[in-house]
């Protein structure tokens, strides 16, 4: 090859060179870390983030565990039918938070009254559910379209909102910790932890143990495990108002509302009573006997009518 062939060869070697060092310096410049959860390394926790985060322990309250069901009344009852595999924690007796379309809950709670385990050859293991939806005047059976079994109640669980959950690719499930240092400055760790009881707001914390610590309410892509951050100290309080409390404060509402229907029959039949004793009186010249066979028969019947009301409207035991 002669000084021209090289020459020119060498040019066109040391352009090649030229271009995948700037192509590369490029791309190094120009990417931005992953904000993946769980990032160690020094360089990336000590990255500027300026940002400030709101901090609080979880927050102690009551909370419900339920279970899903569509509900398609026949009359003032229902069924539904689920693997035997999810029916084991439904029992008798326990109570149904009632919703309508629009995804409201009802003025009114349902009861499961029946399990069966009916055995079918070459069919999957099933269990047909039966409920009770206690309709009345003012909520009809059929406004129903779903409902949420009671299947656990706990009165002490450690709460944090669904704001400060963070899901791995994989469903890993963490958290961010705030651990104060002596200096008074606070670190992000990020934390595995187990979720008990999940709501549309809040969940909970398992072992109860991770409540001792405080936790970033509103994480972001910015953060970085072991990386500095400004807070803002807030307490979390989880809805005032739990479905539980809700559940119980309308059951008790309907109770109530049935114990005035109630009273208001009984002065109801006082009062036609009165009045049929009135006429029985002006009537015992010409047949006393008919008449008090009369008035023991309105009595007989009224007594009856309080009996069959005190029956039908004898609230549950709240259950699970």
């Amino acid at each position: 090859m002669d000084n021209s062939g090289r020459i020119f060869l060498g040019i066109i070697l040391a352009f090649v060179i030229i271009s995948a060092g700037l192509s590369l310096g490029f791309f190094l410049r120009f990417k931005s870390p992953l904000p993946s959860p769980g990032a160690t390394e020094n360089t990336v926790a000590q990255e500027t983030n300026n940002n400030t985060y709101d901090i609080s322990p979880p927050s102690r309250g009551a909370a419900i565990v339920t279970h899903p069901v569509e509900i398609h009344p026949i009359g003032n009852t229902s069924f539904t039918t689920l693997p035997t595999a999810e029916a084991g924690a439904i029992k008798t007796g326990q109570k149904i938070l009632l919703y309508g379309a629009n995804g409201a809950m009802l003025e009114t709670v349902g009861e499961v009254t029946k399990i069966v385990h009916p055995k079918i050859e070459g069919s999957p293991d099933i269990t047909v559910v039966h409920f009770l939806l206690n309709e009345d005047e003012e909520q009809p059976a059929s406004d129903v379209v779903k409902g949420e079994i009671v299947i656990e109640r706990n009165t002490n669980i450690a709460r944090l909102p669904l704001s400060a959950l963070i899901r791995s690719e994989k469903g890993e499930i963490y958290v961010w910790e705030a651990s104060e240092s002596e200096d008074g400055t606070y670190t992000a760790y990020l934390k595995p932890v187990k979720t008990g009881i999940t709501t549309y707001t809040f969940f909970g914390l398992e072992p109860l143990a991770s409540s001792s610590g405080v936790y970033i309410l509103n994480p972001d892509e910015k953060l970085r495990d072991g990386q500095k951050i400004n807070v803002n100290k807030t307490l979390y309080a989880a809805p005032a108002e739990t479905d539980e409390q809700k559940m119980e404060r309308l059951m008790k509402a309907r109770q109530e509302r049935l114990h005035d229907q109630r009273e208001a029959l009984i002065q109801e039949n006082i009062h036609r009573m009165k009045q049929e004793r009135i006429t029985a009186g002006d009537q015992q010249s010409q047949a006393i006997n008919p008449s008090a066979n009369n008035s023991c028969n309105i009595t007989d019947d009224f007594l009856k009518t309080v009996k069959q009301l005190g029956n039908k409207e004898k609230p549950a035991a709240i259950a699970p």
